[in-house]
């Protein structure tokens, strides 16, 4: 089953043309970042550090404003 996952989640990548890391969670990781709903984005600064937390649908200029806010990388 989890060779169909990561294949539909492939194909969907490549459909979209995203082109971003997609973590596929076996529990573990949504459980430690409390995902309670879908979808949940986190938006990490340039050090790994969670910048930002998205829970359910989010607005694209919410997602471009607090891109926006990042520090630079290196900065």
């Amino acid at each position: 089953r989890e060779g169909e996952v990561s294949e539909l989640v492939r194909r969907y990548r490549d459909a979209h043309d995203l082109r971003f890391p997609i973590a596929l969670d076996r529990g573990g990781l949504g459980r430690d970042l409390r995902v309670r709903m879908f979808p949940h984005l986190l938006l990490l600064a340039a050090d790994g550090q969670i910048a930002a937390v998205f829970r359910g649908r989010t607005f694209e200029r919410s997602l471009e404003s607090a891109i926006a806010a990042l520090p630079p990388a290196g900065g």
